[in-house]
């Protein structure tokens, strides 16, 4: 059974009582459940891509601090944002470890993020092994779910 717009809200209010506020929506067709949610409960959409490629097309020396600080700025205030698009995170250059990123910018607002890759054995993965991009982490203390049965992992 696909899960609903309200069933998502039901589990991003609860997020609110965790110590990372942070939902990762795990399917290949979450962007379009994503808009429709941001639509249906006022949620901030964010592509992260492209709102950040804007900002970093200007900046000369590029590391964690500056790009934390300008997702951060991205996010903003809201209670609650949907990040979407967020695949530049995961380049080498920039020795990111985005979930991490996430995990603490997630602990003053929620942050639903829909995940570009895959979950499996308490792991999120994004690419291929062999990749440059690949990312490989564990996700024990993060709320995971599966938008194509509607639990969550």
């Amino acid at each position: 059974m696909m899960l609903t717009v309200d069933e998502l809200n039901e589990i991003i209010q609860k997020c609110a009582m965790r110590r990372y506020r942070l939902l990762i929506l795990i399917n290949d067709d979450s962007n379009k459940f994503a808009r429709n949610a941001s639509i249906a409960y006022n949620y901030h959409l964010i592509n992260l891509n492209l709102e950040l490629s804007k900002i970093l097309l200007s900046i000369e020396k590029i590391d964690y601090l500056i790009i934390k600080e300008k997702v951060e700025g991205i996010i903003g205030n809201n209670e609650t944002s949907i990040v979407t698009n967020f695949e530049l995170l995961f380049d080498k250059h920039l020795s990111l470890m985005p979930l991490k990123l996430f995990c603490n910018l997630s602990i003053n607002r929620t942050i639903v993020l829909v995940w570009p890759g895959k979950y499996s054995d308490s792991k999120l993965f994004y690419s291929e092994p062999g990749h440059i991009d690949y990312f490989e982490e564990s996700a024990t203390d993060i709320l995971i779910l599966d938008m194509r049965n509607g639990g969550l992992l």
